[in-house]
Formats: C-alpha cells, sequence, structure tokens
C-alpha cells in the first residue's frame, strides 16, 4: 500500500512539473511575442525618422537658420534612442522567435 501512494506522488509531481514546465515555456514566449511587437514599433519609428531627416534635408538646402540646427540635434538625440532601443530589443529576441529575420530567409 506504501508504494502505491508513493508512485501516486511521483506521478503527481511529474504532472506537476509538466504543467510548470508549460507555464514557463508560455512564459517565454509571452515575453518574446512582446518583443516582437516592440521591434515592429520600433521599426516603425525608424521608417518615420528617416522621413523626419529627409525633410531636415531638403529644409537645410533652403534656409540657413538656427532652428533647423536644434531640429537636427533633436533628432540625433530621438534617433540614437530608438536605435539602442531597438538594439537592446534584438539581442533579448531568441532566435527561433524572430520572424523579421525568417522572413528574409523565406524565398518566394
Amino acid at each position: 500500500m506504501f508504494l502505491n501512494f508513493k508512485k501516486k506522488m511521483n506521478k503527481m509531481t511529474e504532472i506537476e512539473h509538466i504543467e510548470k514546465f508549460k507555464s514557463d515555456l508560455q512564459n517565454i514566449q509571452f515575453i518574446q511575442l512582446d518583443l516582437l511587437f516592440e521591434i515592429y514599433n520600433l521599426r516603425n519609428t525608424r521608417k518615420k525618422l528617416r522621413k523626419k531627416l529627409k525633410i531636415l534635408e531638403k529644409s537645410m538646402k533652403r534656409d540657413n537658420n538656427e532652428n533647423i540646427v536644434n531640429k537636427i540635434e533633436a533628432f540625433k538625440v530621438v534617433s540614437k534612442e530608438n536605435n539602442n532601443k531597438f538594439k537592446d530589443a534584438m539581442t533579448k529576441l531568441e532566435t527561433s522567435y524572430n520572424i523579421f529575420k525568417f522572413g528574409k530567409d523565406q524565398k518566394y
């Protein structure tokens, strides 16, 4: 009787271990998904920053104004912050979850 009880306890702990592993895996997947959304948003921000840079370059050709210098300095700060966040998020992202790289590697 004691052996049967011991076997049931081992099975319970195995089931509990599997459930814990599943929940840990789900947490990792959610974290990776959050990182993907963050990277997507940062990429969109980067595209918008590039458009603003082109506008600044055009305005520099037209004007030689101190206001443009301030805009360029602000642009540098914002773009550097965006690049740092992007690099940080990419380093945290596991390669198996990187759909951006997966999309590049696929040949249609």
